[in-house]
């Protein structure tokens, strides 16, 4: 997740740099990052703890939301270190975790 989350913060700041912030790039690029990247990696991972216990499946969400979370700390750093500002407030940034849905198979019950 660290590697994630610098190379998020690296191409983060010169799009914040790059574009305005009316645009809301910076928000557009932590929702692919967290659909394409966190929620590929994190889905198999939870469908495994599931397989294992309930207990493994809980101790594995409660992980995989702590860091993930993460993504939002990131954002609004990277937002308040552009030029201009940007106007990305702390539940837009939380909108992007907020909306992730992790893909289970059909054994999504607890």
């Amino acid at each position: 997740m660290k590697y994630a989350l610098k190379g998020f913060t690296e191409s983060g700041s010169i799009a914040v740099r790059v574009f305005p912030s009316e645009s809301l790039t910076l928000l557009s690029f932590a929702s692919k990052l967290a659909t394409d990247v966190i929620a590929e990696y994190i889905t198999p991972l939870l469908s495994r703890a599931r397989e294992i216990s309930n207990d493994s499946f809980l101790r594995a969400t409660a992980a995989c939301f702590k860091e993930s979370w993460k993504v939002v700390d990131v954002v609004i750093q990277v937002s308040s270190s552009g030029p201009s500002k940007s106007a990305i407030s702390r539940t837009q940034a939380e909108d992007v975790m907020y909306v992730l849905r992790f893909r289970q198979g059909p054994s999504s019950s607890i």
